[in-house]
């Protein structure tokens, strides 16, 4: 009995000896060139994943066109700024008397915002460096417009 558990022990100890020792690698195939030549395996690249940017919705909190920018705060409380150009379109708001007041150049759509803080809003927006850019913005529930009250 002791000499087949030797044996036995033996054994083990050999086959966890070979397996210590095999040597065998994983190579990767070849791969063949445009030229039809066998190349050296090259790994392919990461994939780069484009972010993509979600709409925002919140409410409006301020339209500064003199800085070409307005303020959405979201459910969470968190106020983002958006900045606007000449091709940000505005659907779902009326036309305003507040167009004829306005710069000129500035963007006439996003002038019917102004004075409609509290209104509910989805932007559509891209990135610019630190910059968030509103390429559209849906007016989904409109507030009244504010009276503009000039300071004396």
């Amino acid at each position: 009995m002791k000499a087949s558990a030797l044996l036995v022990a033996a054994l083990f100890s050999t086959f966890i000896l070979q397996a210590c020792t095999n040597e065998r690698k994983v190579h990767a195939a070849r791969e063949e060139n445009a030229s039809g030549q066998s190349g050296t395996y090259a790994p392919l690249p990461p994939a780069v994943a484009r972010p993509t940017y979600r709409p925002i919705r919140g409410d409006l909190r301020l339209v500064d066109l003199s800085k070409n920018t307005f303020v959405v705060r979201m459910e969470n409380g968190i106020e983002q700024t958006f900045h606007f150009n000449e091709q940000t379109k505005v659907s779902g708001a009326p036309e305003s008397s507040a167009l004829s007041r306005q710069k000129p150049g500035a963007n006439e759509q996003v002038a019917r915002l102004v004075g409609r803080d509290g209104s509910e809003v989805t932007v559509q927006w891209t990135p610019n460096n630190s910059d968030k850019i509103a390429a559209s913005v849906d007016v989904l529930q409109l507030t009244a417009a504010k009276k503009q009250t000039r300071k004396r």
